[in-house]
Formats: structure tokens, sequence, C-alpha cells
């Protein structure tokens, strides 16, 4: 077995993007890795941890599932790991044998849940580029069998420090899907799962279009952003009078910084709890890009003067967009990091217009050239290794019927 690559938990940005995209890789190009120090720089300040959290914990453990991966200090607030994934050849048979065996038979569904309002978006950071360039050994895209996969996971939606339920579907998802390639990506929000106010578990569910087997993601740019042309709004908050505030403030504050752009509410709705106030704007060009701000509240809202507490949301969140604009880039820090990984994959030379890259989107890039030996220049520009989707080599529809019927007899 070859050695582990070593990677140090405290590089750069030292938290948990650097842990999850190194399984993701590793778990796709069954290259073994060993990671120090996980999370090294989430543990210096009071209240605040070290190690792998229960989000990470539970994409790293479906992953290991999937390719059969050797592993020690796979466990919650564990600081080091190895992981050992079996070799490319025989992911999809193994893929096959963990899915199935369980209640995931024959549906192509899979369902993580954790029992705390950590992000399901953590989550799914380690499992998507796993799902979206080898699930085609999931499933087979025939007539007995789904073309796509059907994910469930419980936890967070909307947590301090992540993607947002909001943010994922309005930005995040449109713009792998039309801007990237991708086959289609639908998420559904069962119920919300906040980390503030009340603790509560929420769950989202999403179909997911793998590549089909043997096929690479093709180059891609993401340049000539155009001019801006619209902004959406979503508000969450308990007080009725507090959203209508920040509606108004928004729509002023954007009328007169970007005139003769159309503005709409997208989503205005209950939060449940007094101290559950969040904010998302999105801004879409000509050319179809878009850049999202957002902020879940972490202050105390202020109850004798409200409109104070909308006024510091409001300023902050168009501030930040208003930064991202004036870059002249087609994506904002948050959504940079993410496409690293499909850079890195990609087969050909890509480009991504985002400005200065985030300690996220170095952390992300150092990852992927350890792994894959790949380079990002200044500019943001890789080439990607060409990653081809492995074949199906699954049961047939008949043998898993009878595989099934046999497991119920013996149950």
């Amino acid at each position: 077995m070859a050695k582990p690559i070593h990677l140090d938990g405290t590089t750069l940005e030292g938290g948990g993007q650097l842990f999850r995209l190194a399984l993701s890789l590793s778990s796709l190009t069954s290259t073994p890795i060993k990671v120090t120090d996980i999370r090294g720089k989430r543990g210096t300040k009071p209240g605040q941890d070290g190690g792998i959290k229960p989000a990470h914990l539970a994409g790293a453990m479906w992953l290991a599932g999937a390719t059969n991966a050797g592993t020690t200090g796979l466990e919650l607030r564990s600081r080091n790991m190895v992981f050992s994934p079996s070799t490319a050849e025989t992911i999809s048979d193994v893929i096959w044998k963990e899915v199935y065996r369980s209640e995931q038979v024959a549906k192509g569904v899979i369902n993580i849940a954790i029992s705390t309002p950590g992000s399901v978006f953590l989550i799914l950071q380690s499992i998507l580029p796993f799902l979206i360039f080898a699930g085609s050994s999931i499933v087979s895209g025939s007539d007995e069998l789904p073309s796509s996969l059907r994910l469930n996971i419980e936890g967070g939606t909307n947590v301090w420090h992540s993607l947002s339920y909001e943010y994922a579907d309005q930005v995040l998802f449109p713009m792998l899907c039309k801007k990237l390639g991708l086959g289609p990506i639908t998420m559904r929000l069962n119920r919300r799962g906040w980390s503030l106010g009340r603790p509560s578990i929420g769950k989202i569910e999403l179909e997911i279009t793998p590549l089909p087997a043997g096929e690479v993601l093709p180059t891609f740019e993401y340049t000539d952003r155009g001019k801006i042309t619209s902004f959406r709004i979503s508000i969450l908050g308990h007080d009725p009078q507090i959203r209508l505030g920040t509606r108004k403030m928004a729509f002023q504050k954007l009328e007169r910084l970007f005139p003769d752009t159309e503005i709409e509410v997208l989503v205005d709705e209950s939060s449940d709890h007094p101290s559950r106030l969040y904010l998302l704007i999105v801004a879409e060009s000509e050319n179809g890009f878009r850049l999202g701000r957002d902020w879940l509240y972490d202050q105390k809202v202020n109850k004798q003067r409200p409109m104070k507490t909308v006024e510091l949301l409001v300023n902050k969140v168009i501030n930040d967009l208003q930064q991202e604009i004036s870059h002249g880039g087609c994506v904002e820090e948050w959504l940079q990091d993410q496409l690293v990984v499909f850079q890195a994959l990609a087969d050909g030379r890509s480009s991504v217009d985002g400005g200065n890259p985030s300690l996220h989107t170095q952390t992300a890039r150092w990852v992927a050239e350890e792994i894959l030996n790949v380079k990002f220049n200044a500019s943001g520009h890789c080439k990607g290794i060409g990653f081809r989707a492995p074949a199906a080599k699954g049961p047939t529809a008949e043998k898993l019927a009878e595989d099934v019927a046999r497991q119920l007899v013996l149950e």
C-alpha cells in the first residue's frame, strides 16, 4: 500500500474545509491520506474546540463505507486520522455492497443523519464531489434502476459560519448546474434546523445526477460577469416588524447604490424564535452569474431599538456584497473555494475569476495540489486531471431483487 500523503490540519485556514476536501479527493482517487492536528486552528479561542465534529464525522463515515476504506482515528473529537480507500477498480463494487445492503435497497437513496444542528452542508461538501464523479457506480441509468441519486441529510440548515439552505439553493447549485455544466441537482427543504435560539434538527432532500460512467467534466470558465441586473432578497426573522424594516431598508439602499436594477423578495418567513434573524442578498448579472452575501445575525437583538438591529444587519450584508461586486469577478469568496475541487478534477484548463482568493480558497487549492499534483496560478487558472467517472459494476436488477428477498427471509 502506498504511503499516505501527510496533510497538516493547521495549514492556512486550518479548519474543517481542509479535512472535508482531503477526504473527497482521497475517496475519488484511492489516495491514502494522513491528516494531523485536524481543525487545529479551531481550538485556540474560548468556547472553541478542534478535532472531528459530528458533521465532519458523518460525511467521513459515509465515504469510508462507500470506498471500503481502512481508517484509524476516525472518531468524534479525534485530531489525527489515516484514511486508506480501496483501489478505484473496486470502488463501484464496494458501493453496491455497502449501499444496497442497508435500507437503501434498489432506490438509489442515501440517508445521513446527525443528532446535533451541525450543518448539513458540511456533510454535503464532503460527499457531493464523490456522488457527482463516482455516483454512476451506484445508479445505472437503466429502466430498472434510477438515473439519479436521492440524498436525505438531517442536521442544521441555518447554522453559524456555514452555508445556509437559501445560499445553497439560490447560488451554489444554480452556479454548479447552469454555469459549470453538471447534471441537475434539485433540493427541497423538509424542515429547518437552527443552531440559534432553541436548537433544532432539520432535513433537506436532494436529487443528484452523477456524471455518466466513463465521462469527464469538461473544462469551464467563470469569466466575463457582465453588468449586475437584479437582486433577490431572503429574510428569516421572528418579528414581522423587523422583517418589514429589513425589507424596506434593503430596497432603499440597493435602489440608491444600483439604480435601474430589478429587486425582488424571494423569502420572507418567520424563524419561530426571537434569536433567529437572517438576511441573504443575491446579485445576478446579465451573463447569469450570481454573487451572494448573508448574515445569520449573531448579536443580541435590540428590543428597545429594533431598527438599530435592522440597520446593522442590512448595512453589513450590502456592504459585503458591494465589495464582492466591485472586484468585477464572477464569484464571491463563499463560492470560489467550492469550485476548487471541480477545477482540479475537470478535463483541461479551467478559469475562475473571483477577485483575490480567500484563505479558504487558498487552503482548498493547497489540498488539491498536495493530493492531485495540480497547480493553481495567482489568477485562479488550473489544469485538471480529467477524472473519469468509473463504470457501473453493480449487480443486475434481477440479482439485486434476489439479494433483497434473501435478506428479508433471513430477517
